[in-house]
């Protein structure tokens, strides 16, 4: 059940990654970059460890 309270709006994940709404928008029908997300009827939330992992593995320079 922890998993259904991480669920964020596309507005939260679009704060969170520092993006648009619609750029997320695109990234979905485009399929890349490859974020996880969840369509619950015509509502799309993202897991938090979804935007977790992609902040990670996008890291410039190899800083990890």
């Amino acid at each position: 059940m922890k998993e259904l309270n991480d669920l964020l709006t596309a507005v939260a994940a679009a704060q969170k990654l520092n993006v648009s709404v619609r750029t997320l928008a695109n990234w979905r029908t485009r399929g890349w970059p490859k974020i996880e997300y969840v369509k619950i009827g015509r509502c799309v939330r993202y897991r938090r460890s979804a935007l977790e992992t992609y902040i990670i593995d996008n890291i410039a320079n190899g800083a990890r």
